[in-house]
């Protein structure tokens, strides 16, 4: 890195919370990168009740001009107000990056070069508000490494593609900042602030988007927003940021409103089939184990496919499909 006095080029966008087991790998990643260019890592903690903000503490004293840390004294996402979101915009458009790459604290970066690499894309690519890359998936439960299916996915695609589903992984993320974007979000319902598919959304109405064939950071599953205790309010907010999208779209982009559509309808009926394969082996799980095991495991998945048959429902009706 060069010196102190050097504007900031990237600011590294961190939320964590409860992430003990996992935030120094998730650290390491960010002081492991070798750059021609300034960066600063913003790592929010939101009142963690284990020892994620000592870790934190621990590292932003050693490695001061990298690691910008933020604690919080009352827990910004469950307010659902979007306090979390304005938390971490005004603390990265303080930096006065150009680019920001995204990292949450239970995830981590494998390559030293990974945010040189997606600079020197994007400054050599003007039309591109965004890149990703190739990450692996860690499935937490068993140790498994896999590699994620975005390797089918083309190089270069566009909000079209977008709309049909979203392929991108948070830890792969690096966009250029956009004051018109920031404007946007800030249309929408406060619970969707913080949802990284609308943000991603909104970004591709500007550029285009590249993925770059390295593989160059990890992504948990079974932990974070899609484990199976937070199912009953992940996917809730899934359906409610993508009808928000559709709404945002319909006037000055049609075609996107149709094909984001298209996805939430196909999205539902495979969710719906899945909950159901799910709710059978729960089912026979419960019948083998204590009651109140498979009492406490089911909870999710009635109350999820009740939403999900009713905004069907809902849905289907308000978009005249």
């Amino acid at each position: 890195m060069n010196s102190s006095d050097e504007n900031i080029l990237v600011a590294i966008h961190c939320v964590t919370y409860n992430h003990e087991p996992y935030i120094r790998d998730c650290l390491e990643g960010f002081l492991m990168q070798k750059t021609n260019f300034k960066f600063v890592a913003i790592v929010h903690d939101d009142v963690s009740t284990d020892k994620t903000a000592d870790i934190i503490r621990e590292y932003a004293a050693k490695y001061p001009e990298i690691i910008k840390p933020i604690y919080e004294t009352e827990n910004q996402y469950s307010k659902f107000d979007g306090s979390l979101d304005r938390v971490m915009e005004t603390a990265i458009a303080a930096t006065g990056a150009k680019y920001v790459a995204m990292c949450e604290g239970d995830d981590y970066w494998i390559d030293p070069y990974k945010l040189q690499k997606q600079v020197d894309f994007l400054e050599q690519h003007e039309d591109y508000i965004l890149c990703f890359h190739k990450c692996k998936n860690l499935i937490q439960q068993t140790g498994e490494i896999t590699l994620e299916q975005v390797n089918d996915m083309p190089g270069e695609t566009t909000i079209f593609d977008l709309a049909k589903g979203n392929y991108i992984h948070t830890p792969s993320v690096m966009y250029r900042q956009n004051a018109k974007v920031v404007a946007e979000k800030a249309q929408f319902p406060q619970d969707l602030k913080a949802d990284d598919y609308v943000y991603w959304m909104l970004l591709a109405q500007y550029g285009n988007i590249m993925k770059l064939p390295d593989e160059m950071a990890v992504y948990r599953y079974g932990v974070g927003l899609w484990s199976p205790k937070t199912l009953s309010y992940t996917v809730p907010r899934w359906c409610n940021g993508l009808f928000a999208l559709i709404k945002y779209f319909e006037s000055i982009q049609p075609h996107v409103s149709e094909i984001l559509k298209q996805q939430m309808f196909d999205s539902m009926e495979s969710s719906l089939k899945q909950l159901e394969v799910s709710q059978s082996q729960l089912e026979k799980i419960q019948k083998s184990h204590p009651y109140r095991l498979g009492k406490f495991l089911l909870k999710p998945f009635y109350s999820t496919k009740r939403f999900m048959k009713k905004r069907k429902n809902d849905f289907r009706s308000t978009l005249y499909l």
